[in-house]
Order: C-alpha cells, then structure tokens, then sequence
C-alpha cells in the first residue's frame, strides 16, 4: 500500500467514525423521544380512546431506526478513500486525480518508479497541507457529532420524564391493548332477583376503553342509554333501582355488546302460617304447648320436640332453624314447610327461608330464644341408720331410704365395700333394693345391707352408699353420704355376747314365769267351769258356752299365742346368737353351754302337749261349745 492511499485510509477512519458517532447517537435520540411520545400518549389515555394509535406510536420510533440505518449505510459506501482524495484535491486546489492517481495506482497504470515518485511528493504534500484541506469536513462531521449528542440528551429527558414503568407503561405491550380492543363488553350484576323496590350493583368492565354505555329498558319500553366512564382498568360500578319491575340490562362499546341480562323483581315473601308445637317427654306428664317465635326467651326441658309447621307466601327452596354452630333442615313442599328438632341446650334458633326466586323475607325472621332446663337429680337420705354406728352381731344392718324426685324413681341401689384393720380396701359391691313405683315424686323404702359371707372380720369396716335413678330418658343419678358401719373387735364381741346371753336369760325367765301365770289362769278357768256344770248338770254335746267365759276363753288363748310368738322369737334369737358367736370366732364352751340351758328352757315351757291343747281350745271357743271347751281344759 502507497503513502498516500495509507493517509487517506486513516483519514478516512476518523471521517466515518465521526459521521457515524453522530449518526447513531441522533438516531438513538430520536428513537427514545418516539418512546418517550409513546408512553405520553398511554398516560393520557390515548390507547383507550384510540386503541389503534398504538401502532403509529410504535411506527415513528421503528421509522427512525430504519431511517438512521438507512442513511449510515449510504454513508459508509459513499465514504471511501477516493471521496477523500476528492475533498482533499478540491480543497488544496490540487488537479482533479493528482491525489486519487497516487493512492489507487496499479502496475498496469505505468511505470512503477515514476509511481513511487508521484506517491513521495503527493504523501509529503499530504503531511504538510491535507490536515487543513480536510478542516471543513471535520467541522462537518464534529457538528453531527454535536447534534447527535444534544438529540441523545434530549431523547433520554423525554423517555425519562414519560416514566417507562408508570400510567403508561401500556405503551409496551401494544398486542395487548390491541387484544382489548377487540375484546368482550362483558356486563355483570349481583343478582338477577331482587324484592319490589330493591336495587342491584352492575359491574361493566370494557379492558383497554375509557368510555362505555349501559342500556335499560323495561318490558314494552324503548332502550334507554346511559354513557359509563371506565377507570384505569376499564371498569365501571353503578346501582340500578329502585326497581318496581322487571329491567333488560346491556352494555355497548363502541361497536360491540355484552349479552343481555335480565333483572327480575319478585312478589315479597311473607309467613302466611306459622305453628311451633313442643312436646314434652312422656315421663313428664305435661301436654302439648304452642309457642310464639317472638324472641322472647323460652324455657324448655331437655329432651322437648319443637315441631314446626308453617306456609310462605311464594314458593320455597329451602327452609331451615339455624342456630350458632347447628342446622336443622325443614322439609319442604311447595310453599310450606314441616319439620322438628330436639332440645339438647340452651340456642338462640333463627327460621331461615329462601325462596325459589332467590327472595328473602321482608319482615324480620322468626326467633326462638330457648334456654334447655336440666332434668333435677334425686335427693337421697338414710334416716336409718342416720349415721355412722357399729354394725349389729348379725351383720344385718337394716336400712330406710328415703328418695325424692320431681319427676319419678327408677331404681335404687346400694353400693358397700369392706375396708380391714391394715387398711386393705375391697372392690365395691352393688345391690338392688326393692323397686319403687316410678310414678311417684317420693318413696320410703326399707331394705337391708346384709355383710354376711363377705369376709368381714372382727374390727374391720364397712363403707355403705344408696343411690338413686330417675326415669328420665337419659337416667339422673342421687346419692346419698357415705355411712361407715365398723364392726366390733373381739373384745367388744364377747362383751356383747355375753351381755345378749344375760338378756336372752332373763327373757327366757321372764317367759317361763309368764307361762306358769298363764297355766295357772287356764286351770282355774278350768275348775270354774267343772263347779259350773255340777251346778248345773252335765254339759250336754252342743251346748253353748256363755258369752263371758267365751271371751275369757278368747283372751288366754291370746296371751298363750304372744307367749308361744315371744318363745319362738326369743329361741331364734339365741339360736342366731349362737351362730354369730362362732363365726367371730367367740368357741368358749362355757358361754354356748349357756345358751343351750336357754334353749332347752324354753323348750319346757313350750311343749308339743300345751300347743295341742291350745289348738283345741282354739276351735271350741270358735264353735262355742262348753263340752268342748271343758274337755280343752
């Protein structure tokens, strides 16, 4: 490569890079006050009026980059090393291809010497004067540079002041607003059926539009148009009513329209008939109760069945008691309406009632305030024993219970257990006492807490308790205090056995002493009457007995039967002594000889011949024969 072409191949560079540094930031400057106006325009709602301006927005900016791609293009093919040989030549006054000649010869061209030479002058030529012969294109092309700077600049402020992220940052998405555009009027409402005189809330939404109509008409009028100004998201919120008809609802933009939306005003809804009934649980005895849903508070046993019957004025879709936490579903049949619940606790109920049009009552709901009254326990008391004491010798402790219960006694029960001397507790034991009659609110009832055969041991201790159960459907349990019955040691059982042998004894002399009175009575009631029939004359079969010795007849054979019950009652008693005696482990020979003297006393003084001859006498003062009665004697 000659001097002179490498010169102007350096200027050359310099020129372009210039050109096109100045080129590229006007072009870049351009572009970013086209966004800049761009987004200006989606701040302003321009998109939203005029969806299709978007694209001659999106136009300007892409014609600048083709145009500034354009003319760079041009400007490099157009500045090449013979153009800056022709700018030199013009502006050194140099003749026209002296400067070019030198760069761009070639060996076909001529001599190569005298080549060389033309390229040594026209290179020292270039050194001294080319810098200046170029001074007006540099000036040129600083100028752009300049212009370019200042458009850059200028870009930058008005893209920065359009805010890229802010109100019209619809700018970047121009598919989008052209999608909206053609997109659907969609028109919503809160409710297609509402009650005379209500209003509903329609909701127009028209995405990418600032403008929007919403036309109502009633059935046989005319459409009627109301102009919509949309938000930001191209929504628009407005109440339509009162009604006091029916209403055809739909929205238009532009050329397009949502589909039509009916609005239907219903007849109200009223409780023609309403019937709440509350049957009480049988074990109460009470009769059926209607009750009035006012709100009012109610007091209901637990255990009551509300029954509700009832009628609307339009036809139901669903009916129901509501309470906080709980549903009872009705039946429903048409405009009526059946159904029950059971009172299980205290609910503030609320009938709710839907119609098929979707209506609501238009007066205030009924209410039941219920407040559910337990059942009351039953109160159980043991006036005997009454309090703690020592269990009898026969470990038969008797029992009288009293129970009392507002509605009735099921069964009562009492629960022992056995706690020993080491303090060993055993497992409890329950026994049913006699069953009252459930009907009545108070029983006394006897029983007996039998603590044989159940290892107690002299010193131990037995713990009783009654309970008792209503007749309620879920049973109440009462129970009464826990008595504590403690057995004797056994030293306290062989001072009482011998104290009960003491007693037995003197009974059984008492006995014997009333039974010699008693014979001695029998005997001169005997001689009276043998002196009577010598008076007299022999008795003759069939004769009757006088009615004062009849009635003394009456009276011995009384006291004979008293004495024989007492005899019996008493050889019991020392036969249930004996017993109890050997179980608590009392084997002293000379006590049980004791009691089989007494046993064998009384035995004397009851014998097999005296109970004959009483029976007799028995039957003869019945027939009130005097042979008889004489011949008993």
């Amino acid at each position: 490569m000659s001097e002179t072409r490498r010169w102007l191949e350096t200027r050359r560079r310099e020129l372009l890079r210039r050109h096109l540094a100045g080129s590229v930031a006007l072009t870049f400057g351009l572009v970013l006050a086209a966004l800049g106006l761009g987004l200006l325009l989606g701040r302003y709602d321009a998109y939203r009026h005029a969806p299709w301006s978007i694209l001659a927005a999106w136009a300007i900016p892409l014609l600048v980059v083709a145009v500034g791609a354009t003319w760079i293009w041009r400007r490099a093919r157009r500045l090449t090393v013979l153009a800056v040989a022709d700018l030199v030549e013009r502006a050194g006054g140099r003749r026209r291809g002296s400067v070019a000649g030198a760069a761009v010869w070639t060996p076909q061209a001529g001599s190569a010497s005298l080549a060389a030479l033309a390229d040594r002058q026209v290179a020292s030529w270039l050194s001294h004067a080319g810098q200046d012969s170029l001074a007006a294109e540099r000036g040129a092309a600083r100028g752009r540079v300049v212009l370019g700077a200042s458009v850059l600049f200028a870009g930058i402020a008005v893209f920065a002041a359009a805010d890229p992220s802010g109100p019209g940052a619809q700018f970047w998405q121009p598919v989008s607003v052209l999608a909206m555009a053609r997109g659907p009027v969609v028109l919503e409402v809160d409710r297609t059926t509402v009650a005379r005189g209500g209003s509903v809330s329609v909701r127009v939404t028209v995405p990418g539009r600032a403008a929007a109509e919403l036309w109502v008409r009633a059935p046989g009028e005319a459409w009627r148009q109301q102009p919509l100004a949309l938000d930001t998201a191209g929504v628009a919120e407005l109440k339509v009513g009162p009604l006091e008809s029916n209403r055809y609802l739909k929205a238009a933009s532009g050329r397009r329209f949502s589909p039509t939306v009916k609005v239907t005003v219903s007849l109200p809804a009223l409780v023609a008939e309403l019937d709440i009934v509350a049957s009480f649980p049988d074990y109460l005895g009470r009769p059926d109760e209607r009750l009035v849903a006012d709100g009012d508070t109610i007091r209901l046993p637990m255990g009551t069945i509300v029954a509700t019957r009832g009628r609307l004025t339009v036809p139901l879709h669903d009916a129901r008691w509501e309470a906080p936490g709980h549903t009872t579903d009705l039946v429903v049949d048409g405009t009526g309406f059946t159904g029950s619940f059971v009172v299980r606790r205290s609910r503030e109920w609320r009938l709710a009632l839907d119609t098929e049009n979707g209506g609501v009552l238009q007066a205030t709901a009924p209410q039941l305030s219920i407040i559910a009254v337990r059942d009351s326990m039953p109160t159980v008391a043991v006036p005997v024993p009454g309090a703690d004491t020592i269990a009898p010798l026969s470990l038969e402790q008797p029992l009288l219970v009293d129970v009392r219960d507002d509605h009735g006694i099921s069964r009562v029960e009492v629960v022992s257990w056995r706690v020993s001397r080491l303090g060993q507790t055993s497992h409890p034991e329950t026994r049913p006492l006699r069953e009252p009659d459930g009907s009545v609110a108070r029983a006394m009832i006897q029983g007996t807490l039998d603590l044989n055969g159940r290892g107690f041991l002299p010193g131990d201790t037995a713990y009783f308790q009654v309970r008792a159960f209503d007749n309620a459907p879920t049973p109440q349990l009462g129970v009464s205090r826990v008595f504590r019955l403690r057995l004797a040691s056994m030293a306290e059982l062989r001072r009482a056995m011998r104290e009960a042998s003491r007693a037995a004894g003197a009974s059984a002399d008492s006995l014997v002493q009333d039974q010699r009175d008693l014979v001695r009575r029998l005997e001169d009631l005997a001689a009276e009457r043998e002196r009577s029939a010598a008076t007299a004359g022999s008795a003759q079969q069939g004769e009757r007995l006088p009615f004062e010795s009849a009635e003394r007849a009456r009276q011995l054979l009384d006291e004979e039967r008293t004495l024989t019950d007492r005899a019996q009652a008493l050889e019991n008693e020392i036969r249930q002594l004996a017993d109890a005696a050997w179980e608590a482990g009392i084997t002293d020979p000379e006590f049980h000889r004791q009691l089989r003297d007494i046993q064998e006393l009384m035995r004397r003084a009851v014998t097999e011949e005296l109970l004959d001859r009483l029976a007799k006498l028995q039957q003869a003062v019945d027939r009130l024969d005097a042979a008889d009665v004489r011949e008993a004697l």
